[in-house]
């Protein structure tokens, strides 16, 4: 890696750890997504699909607490009402876009995978819909060498030992 993307990757790395911003997975399937929205009466369609997603990225002042979002397949693909992508559309507000991994999409350039990963066929962040799929998930695509534990700086004052567990 040369010595410029080196300096961006740690850029882009420390805007995604930033204090008081996390990382929002808006990666849900379709059956996922399907029950959510089958819960309060509404149809399951891409363009549902597409306006409860701009719902959540239009919110005033997203960029104060989120600092990198993982969008599922169909969502990279999406514009918002003004027909600004939602990739664009958030890396505008300074967010950082990323692609859930399980359905062989070839990562976006733009994108965390895209530009930051050495290769397009690995991930950097990654969420599931429930610890069930999560254990799944991790056997499928991980290593047990690919998976590194995280503890967010300060939660050794903010959580007792046996919350940590």
């Amino acid at each position: 890696m040369n010595e410029k993307s080196a300096e961006e990757l740690k850029q882009t790395a420390k805007q995604m750890v930033a204090p008081g911003k996390g990382i929002l997975a808006a990666d849900e399937s379709l059956p996922t997504i399907e029950k959510r929205f089958k819960s309060i009466n509404i149809e399951n369609n891409e363009e549902n699909r597409r306006v409860y997603r701009e719902v959540i990225f239009t919110v005033p002042g997203i960029e104060e607490f989120i600092s990198g979002v993982i969008l599922f397949d169909e969502t990279m693909h999406h514009k918002t009402s003004d027909d600004v992508g939602f990739v664009e559309f958030l890396k505008n507000k300074g967010i950082i876009p990323g692609i859930k991994v399980d359905e062989g999409t070839e990562a976006m350039p733009g994108t965390i995978r895209g530009d930051f990963s050495l290769s397009t066929q690995n991930t950097i962040i990654h969420a599931s819909d429930s610890v069930e799929t999560a254990k799944k998930e991790i056997g499928r695509f991980f290593t047990e060498e690919e998976i590194h534990e995280y503890e967010k700086a300060g939660s050794e004052m903010i959580y007792s030992d046996s919350e940590k567990k």
